[in-house]
Formats: C-alpha cells, structure tokens, sequence
C-alpha cells in the first residue's frame, strides 16, 4: 500500500509538471526538472520532516523532569514494540485532548501529546494512546503520511503554477491544433482536480491505518479497553488542537480541526469514526 501510494502521488506531480513545460513550449524540460525537485524533496522529507511536522503541530520537546511518566511510557512501548531507539517525545501546550506521531522510520521518529491529554487522562489510558502512536511507527503509517503531507504540497503549488501558465503563459497560444487543444482542456481539469486527488489519497490512508494502530496499539499493551477509555475520554472532551496547519490533521488520534474548520466532514473525514472504533477495542 505504501509504495502504491508513493507511485501515485509521484505519476501525479510528473503528470503536472510535463504539463506545466508543454504550456511553456518544453515538456521534457518540465518532467525532468519536475522529477529532480521532487528526489531532492524527498531527501530533505527523509532528513527534516519530524522537525517540520513538530514546529507545524507547535510541539516542544518533553521536559525530562517533569514528563518523566510520559517518558517511561514511551520507552516500555517502545522496547515492546522491538525498536532500538525510543521516539523523541514532545508536549503541545494546549487544553484539547490529542496526540499524533510521525517518522520515517522508528529510530528517527517522535510522538507529540497535549497537555490536556496529559492532565486527563490516567496512566492505563495514556498508555492506550501512546500504543495507537507507537504503532503508526511500527507500521511505517507515519512515514506514509509524512511524505503524503510533503507531496501535497507540491501538487497545490504545481497546480497553482500550471493554471496560472494557462492563463498567463504562451504555450496555449504557440501549440496550435486539435491535439493540442485537447491536451490543454486536460492539463487545465487536471490541475483544478489534482489538489483534490491529494487530499482523498491522503485521507483514505489514513482512515484505513487508524483501525489498524487501534489493534495493534491494544495488542502492545494486552488492554484493549485502555485505548477504549481514552477514545471516551477524548469524544467527549474537546479534541480541537488550536493555531495548528491543518495539513497535518491525518497525524492525530482524533481530528484535531474541529467540524467548524472541517466543510466536508460529511463527505471527507480524515479518521474513521470514532464510536466504530471503540466498539471494535470492546470487543477485542
């Protein structure tokens, strides 16, 4: 699933940008520059992507002293779930109940809870939350959606770059013909619906790799119903994490962005819900 998706998204920028070099008269020019930006992007996701997500997700490292418990809880998961190196923990200052991970892979990965989340809930039901994160790691979930995130933006901005090349540019002008009409009126429905086969690719991953950490995090911890408690818990409280990039909502145990910031909540919801979730842990 993971590398389907990587090609996906990959065949989407590469669609963009030969598009992008035909309506600047060069579209070999643009698939080969397109492709180059796109590696090199990738590297630079591989190296900085979980400070980025952290500073997008207004994350601070985890004070050794006064999250000790948290840190413990980390590092146990961890050992149980057979990584070498425990994820950094960091602590998002905010009254919500939430928490989301990300990483390439577990020896570069971290996990981020709020301070809400923190405050109300026990240990057992921490432990449930922090086993559904631990296992996004485990899976490669967080690096799926990490690069998902990244690519994203780089479909809008080819997007942005290729309708305004129609608009603007001489290439429509220049390739004259039925062939290159047609391909124009392609690049052009291409580019105003590209942003939006992102963003479905990005949500069905991750609603269908949350019932996944759901079981996996249970089977960790051997307590299905402590993930269960704090699925309650956190339905109940506000989940709603503030001043955060909303692209990165598909990280979080619950969405972070609220119904009010969600227009398609109804259509396009980036988790599954979370009353099927619960029931799924009752029953385990």
């Amino acid at each position: 699933m993971s590398y389907i998706v990587m090609v996906l998204f990959f065949l989407l920028i590469l669609g963009l940008g030969t598009l992008l070099g035909f309506v600047l008269n060069n579209a070999w020019a643009g698939a080969i520059i397109t492709g180059i930006i796109s590696f090199v992007y990738f590297l630079v996701i591989t190296m900085v992507g979980n400070s980025a997500m952290m500073n997008l997700g207004r994350a601070k490292p985890a004070d050794p002293q006064k999250h000790q418990e948290l840190i413990n809880i980390v590092e146990e998961l961890s050992i149980a779930a057979g990584f070498k190196k425990a994820p950094k923990v960091y602590i998002i200052e905010d009254e919500s109940l939430n928490a989301f991970a990300t990483g390439t892979k577990p020896e570069k990965s971290a996990v981020a809870v709020t301070s809400g989340l923190l405050k109300k809930l026990n240990r057992t039901e921490l432990e449930g939350v922090l086993s559904h994160e631990i296992s996004h790691i485990k899976n490669r979930d967080s690096m799926l959606m990490l690069y998902a995130i990244m690519f994203s933006g780089i479909v809008v901005i080819l997007s942005r770059m290729l309708i305004r090349g129609f608009i603007f540019g001489s290439g429509s002008r220049d390739n004259k013909g039925v062939a290159g009409v047609i391909l124009i009126i392609v690049g052009l429905v291409l580019a105003l619906l590209a942003p939006l086969f992102a963003l479905l690719i990005r949500l069905a991953v991750s609603r269908q790799r949350e019932y996944v950490a759901d079981a996996n995090g249970a089977i960790l911890t051997r307590y299905p119903d402590g993930l269960a408690d704090a699925l309650e818990k956190i339905k109940n409280e506000d989940h709603t994490v503030k001043n955060i990039e909303p692209s990165i909502s598909p990280l979080f145990i619950e969405n972070p962005l609220g119904n009010k910031k969600q227009f398609l909540s109804n259509l396009f919801s980036t988790h599954p819900p979370i009353d099927e979730r619960i029931r799924r842990l009752r029953e385990m």
